[in-house]
């Protein structure tokens, strides 16, 4: 179908190279909240659907920065950076339980794009940053009369391109979650994320490969050091690290504070319902795992 002149419920789900130009895809949200931990989860429901495969379009990026993104004028606040199996999910749960409030959780979109800038050439910085702050402006923007903020949970491989996205959105603040390396090693020895196998090709960063028959724990600290080293590389003006083992207390005083939200009668008790959960797995509950021992 045919792009349509307003955005109405309208939201990027795809973006990809095509032809020489940065292109959309589009899909109709139909007034859904992004309630699931994870952004992609909320258009996995949401193409359970068959007729919603069939109410899709496709725009040039260029289209959307130019005819979309001035519906959305805004910007996030707040963004959210870590090291992987570190309460992240917890914290962006804990700014979702509260319906004013939107958080754009590792979406693919946001993904796809960075992906593209590490491997398309020759298109300018500003190009790139244009088309970072339209997309998240019109996938983070207020589609309903009680939202009137929203955030951005980064992946954690997204922290290796922190630089850029905090140049695209200056002054907003943002947090990095942090852990010790060794617990994290040990988070992801039995459920190994995507970039934490030896032998697995990422494209566009290929720098972090290493050989299939590396040790596991030898390249998962190798991605880790890359990561936190990137954390460690970015201006502190608006920026502030959280320590695993300081959640949940963290999420509803640090961050909140960092972040410039003001906790109106009765949002500490849902946000403190939903720090008690495990952000996963609602079902069972959240638990800090203790410090690793020293020696």
């Amino acid at each position: 179908m045919s792009a349509p002149k307003a955005l109405g419920d309208w939201m990027p789900v795809h973006v990809s190279w095509e032809a020489g130009e940065c292109m959309v895809e589009w899909i109709d949200f139909a007034e859904t909240r992004m309630t699931e931990p994870f952004f992609d989860q909320t258009v996995a429901r949401l193409l359970e659907n068959p007729c919603r495969n069939l109410r899709r379009f496709q725009t040039g990026m260029d289209e959307l920065c130019e005819r979309f993104a001035p519906q959305a004028e805004s910007k996030p606040g707040g963004l959210i950076f870590h090291i992987s199996r570190c309460g992240s999910t917890l914290v962006a749960g804990m700014l979702r339980a509260l319906r004013r409030h939107v958080v754009l959780s590792e979406p693919a979109p946001l993904e796809q794009l960075l992906r593209l800038r590490r491997q398309v050439k020759a298109i300018p910085e500003e190009t790139w940053q244009k088309w970072l702050r339209g997309l998240l402006m019109v996938m983070g923007r207020r589609r309903g009369d009680e939202e009137d903020c929203w955030f951005v949970k980064c992946d954690a491989l997204h922290t290796l391109d922190a630089g850029f996205i905090t140049r695209t959105f200056p002054g907003v603040p943002w947090v990095f979650l942090d852990r010790d390396i060794s617990e994290v090693i040990s988070a992801h020895t039995n459920s190994p994320g995507r970039a934490m196998v030896p032998g697995a090709i990422l494209p566009g960063r290929e720098f972090l490969y290493s050989p299939p028959d590396t040790p596991p724990g030898e390249h998962i600290a190798r991605v880790l050091e890359a990561i936190r080293a990137a954390s460690r590389a970015l201006p502190m003006e608006a920026g502030m690290f959280v320590d695993y083992h300081e959640l949940p207390e963290a999420g509803w005083r640090k961050v909140v504070a960092h972040f410039g939200l003001k906790l109106r009668a009765g949002d500490e008790v849902l946000v403190r319902e939903a720090a008690a959960r495990n952000a996963k797995n609602p079902d069972i509950a959240w638990k800090n795992d203790p410090p690793a021992k020293a020696g």
